[in-house]
Order: C-alpha cells, then structure tokens, then sequence
C-alpha cells in the first residue's frame, strides 16, 4: 500500500494511503486519549479524516473552549441518535444552552417524561461503552438533501438546500448520517461523562465545561434565562422563523423586509413595557441598573429605555461603571503592569457610592468620564438628580450585589441583557450565543474600535473568563431580563464579518476560529442592512445608528 508523509505536532511521520488519522496515531503509539479534535492544517477537523500527501496537524491536547464546543456537539448528536433508535415516532430537539448544558425536549409532550429521560441515559451510556467509530463522510449536496429527506428529517434536507457549497462533511455512526457544525469525537466511546437532568417541560444535556474533562459542575437552576429564551421560541415558532432554512426562505422569497420590522417591533414592545414596569415604581428618584456580556447592546438599549423613560416624563441620568475606572497609575500601583480591567476592583468604587448617594440626596454631583487615552477620569458640569430623576446604571458589574447594594433604602430596578438567539441549525445543532456575540464584536471593533479580527478573536477567552467570573453568576438578580438578539441579524453580520474573517493571517492563532466562523456564516443567505432601522440594536455594531456613541 502507498504511503504518505505527514506531519504532526512537528514530528514527520508516514502513515497509509486510505488510513485515518486516528488509525495512524494509535498504530504508533502516538494517540493521545484525552484529545479529541486536531488541526488539519490550521483548521479543526475529526481525527477519523483521511491525510493528505504533506498535511499538518497539531493536536489539541487542552480542554479549552473548541474541545468543550466539540464535547457538546458530539453528545448532542449522539443523544440524537439514541432517540430516534428508542423513539422513531417522536422528535427530540436540542434547543439552547442552560446550566452549563443543552437544554433538550422533545416535540410532543411525553406521558413519562422521567421514564425516557432514563431510557435515553441508558441507551447513551450503552453507545458510550460500545466505542461506535464517528466517521466523516463527505457527500454531494445534492446527495445530502436527497438522504435527510428521506430519512423524514427536513430540518436538516432544508438547512443545506441552501448551502453554496457542491459537497458537504457529515458524520455517520452505526450507519445513520448526521450534520454537525464542528468536527466530531473520533468515538462515542469519548464521552462516559455526560447527566441527563430533568428541568421544567424537558431536560439538560450536562457535560465537563471547559478547564476539567473530569467533572461537571454542579447544577444551578436558570429560571429567568429560560423563561426568556421560552419567550423568543415560542415567538420563532409562532412566525415559523425557528431554524436557519427558515431565515432564507424568507431572503428568497422577499419576505425578509417584514421580518426585520416585525423583529424590530418586539424590541421596542419589550423596551416600552420595560419602562412601564420602572415607571410604576413607588419612590423618589429610582435607579435602574443595567448589565449584561460583551456585544450584548447594553449601550443602545440604555439609549432606546431613555427614550421611552422621557416620553412617560422622567427627566434621566445615565452612568456608565466604565468611567469609574481608577486612573491608570493607581490599577499600576495595585494590580501590576498587566492590570485586569475586568475585575470590579478595578472600578473607583468609593466614588461611585458618594456619587449616587449625593444624587438620591439631590446634591449637585460632576460625574466622571474616562479617558481612556489619558488613562484617568474627567469631570463634568454638575448634574442634579430631582423628584421625578430615573438613573440609569449601566456595565458589567451592574447587578453585582456589592454594587446594587450601594443603593441602600431606595427604589432599584435590575435588567439583564444578553444576545439569546433562538434559531438552531437544525433540530440537533444550536446556535452557540458565544458566537453571535463574538461576530458583533469582530466587526464593531474593526469598523469602529481599531480592532482586527485577529486582535478580537485573541482576546475573546479573556472576556469570557470576565464574564463567567463577573457577570453571568449574577444574572438571575435581574427583575427582568432582556433579549437583544434579532432573528435576522447573522444575515446582515455576514457581509462584513466574512470580509474581516479572511484579514487573519493563516500563521495566526486566531486563525482556527476565524475559519470555524467563516464555514459558519456560509449557512446564512446575506441580508442587505438598508432595512435595519437606524435605532436598531444591530446599527451599535455595522454602523449607521441614529445615537452617538
């Protein structure tokens, strides 16, 4: 048999024409147990590819953020699989993230929920013990369509009609094809660690989180976040906009212009009922405090509730925790040359609790704005908070109780914000939030920001430690929580987030993800943003908002 030459982990090896990847290492004694994706040539691909003459891989041996992602994904699909063997008359849908999980029900109500809740943890576990090989299987298009279809599974036959690509990557275990948005475990035999948890009308798929393959946390219910994300599905299925193909159904067929104004309209009906809800407030000058992940659109959703909060007759004061940063030399005297602007030590707390307390007192008060240049605060003209005052508080620490608390004795009011799409790819594969939040950022920060892709990708890991530290341990505080994700929107990122994407050298770090992201948007038809209103939370990131920012 012919053989290759391949390269992994800078060590030349030969291996057999036809032989995969996984076969090669194991063969040599080179198999690493704990890694389960690698990079083909600077992208993340399955070890059951078949190499190439002269490709290079790099194995992943960390369980960061990619290895989680492809952990996730892979017990979803298996737990898809298991379903549709004990259950082929029924749907099971894998329908957003919750508690460090999927949350999964399925399509009709079960009559014992907890009894297939029990199969399906078996019927998982027997596939976990089984060591079924998961192995890519590249098809025509046209093929792939013709296979889902029918094997009755339109939701994903739909997702690739529209797809430009002439082939397309699937996974087959036990003979049954599967779509995945990342490459897949080399086995089921990879995922032993997994908890089915009963939690409302259905149940999370728990799995180890990023940092320890060794241990799932522990459970925290999310009431809140899943009344929410319950709000927008039962809005997407409503409007029948509830998967990907559904969205470019629409671009086709010219219906996309109604759907920007009817999600637009839900926005502002939230906006609006929010500002009812602070206006109903009993007491004297209220203070509404704001917080919510990077890209969110805290920023213009604050200006859009003040708009609303003036038409109901309060005269607004807006503060923002970023310019209650220390100056510079004094985070350097505490922190280091490396200080961790995350952390809300690093905020002038002090000043913020003499400010608002002067405030509630009706005491003329020169708030502070940051320059981040100068790298200290500046001083305003006074402000004075009168009877009819609503302050608005606004950052990431925003409902951290050490902040709300400053607030002691007077009315307070907590909203969370977050970017919680509802639409999946198909009834197996979600829509991380995590990457409609980092596409928002990649492009503000190249459009306006100075930033790269390259820089943002790079820095991504640090922001979302920031958050699982600082913000999201917080967020079921909130009296309300609000969604500013649009169901159109990765349409519109797409134009210029392919555009970024393809800057990031091929030598980058960044360079696996950016790839991942670019195979991603190739889902999604490309939506014009001449229709996206000019007050919409979207215009924070591409531009052309009515607001100064």
């Amino acid at each position: 048999m012919e053989n290759l030459t391949i390269r992994v982990n800078n060590q030349l090896l030969n291996c057999k024409k036809g032989e995969t990847l996984f076969s090669t290492l194991k063969e040599k004694g080179l198999l690493d147990p704990e890694s389960i994706v690698v990079l083909r040539n600077g992208k993340y691909s399955s070890y059951q590819v078949i190499p190439e003459d002269n490709d290079e891989f790099t194995i992943v041996t960390e369980y960061n953020s990619i290895a989680r992602r492809v952990y996730e994904n892979t017990a979803a699909i298996i737990l898809y699989h298991v379903a549709k063997k004990l259950f082929p008359e029924r749907e099971l849908i894998i329908a957003h993230s919750m508690s460090n999980g999927l949350f999964c029900k399925f399509n009709v109500n079960s009559l014992d929920l907890q009894q297939d809740i029990s199969s399906l943890e078996k019927a998982f576990l027997q596939a976990a013990k089984s060591n079924l090989p998961i192995k890519p299987r590249t098809l025509s298009r046209d093929s792939a369509v013709k296979y889902f279809t029918s094997k009755g599974r339109r939701d994903t036959a739909n997702l690739l009609k529209y797809l430009n690509n002439n082939y397309v990557e699937l996974y087959e275990i036990e003979g049954s094809l599967y779509w995945a948005q990342t490459p897949l475990a080399p086995s089921t035999g990879y995922l032993t660690l997994f908890e089915l948890k009963p939690y409302k009308n259905g149940f999370i798929l728990r799995y180890p989180i990023e940092g320890n393959r060794k241990r799932i946390p522990a459970f925290s219910p999310q009431d809140k976040l899943f009344e929410i994300f319950s709000e927008f599905e039962t809005w997407g299925e409503i409007l029948n906009l509830a998967e990907v193909s559904q969205i470019n159904h629409a671009i086709k067929s010219g219906e996309i212009d109604e759907i920007i104004k009817l999600s637009e309209a839900l926005h502002e009906r939230k906006i609006v009922f929010i500002a009812e809800e602070i206006n109903r407030i009993d007491g004297k000058r209220k203070v509404v405090f704001i917080s919510g992940p990077s890209s969110s659109g805290k920023t213009t959703f604050m200006k859009r509730l003040y708009i609303q909060l003036k038409v109901l007759g309060h005269r607004i004061i807006t503060i923002s925790l970023d310019d209650y940063y220390k100056d510079r030399e004094e985070l350097y005297r505490e922190q280091g040359p490396d200080p961790d602007f995350e952390r809300l030590e690093a905020l002038d707390t002090s000043l913020l609790q003499t400010q608002i307390k002067d405030l509630i007192a009706q005491k003329p008060v020169r708030l502070p704005k940051f320059d981040f240049k100068a790298g200290k605060k500046i001083f305003s003209n006074e402000v004075v908070a009168d009877n009819n005052c609503v302050i608005l508080i606004e950052g990431i620490h925003a409902l951290n109780p050490r902040i709300t608390r400053l607030v002691e004795n007077n009315p307070i009011y907590k909203i969370y914000i977050s970017a919680l799409t509802h639409l999946n790819f198909d009834n197996a594969n979600r829509i991380p939030t995590h990457d409609l939040r980092l596409l928002r950022r990649i492009v503000r920060d190249r459009k306006f920001r100075s930033h790269n892709a390259e820089e943002t990708i790079n820095n991504w890991k640090k922001v979302v430690n920031g958050e699982n530290k600082y913000i999201f341990p917080f967020q079921e505080e909130a009296d309300i929580m609000f969604n500013s994700s649009l169901v159109f929107e990765f349409g519109v990122l797409k134009k210029y987030a392919v555009k970024y994407l393809g800057e990031v050298p091929e030598s980058s770090p960044a360079f696996p993800d950016a790839a991942r992201l670019k195979e991603f948007l190739k889902y999604f038809l490309t939506i014009p943003d001449r229709p996206v209103p000019s007050n919409s939370i979207l215009r924070e990131f591409i531009g052309g908002s009515s607001f100064k920012y």
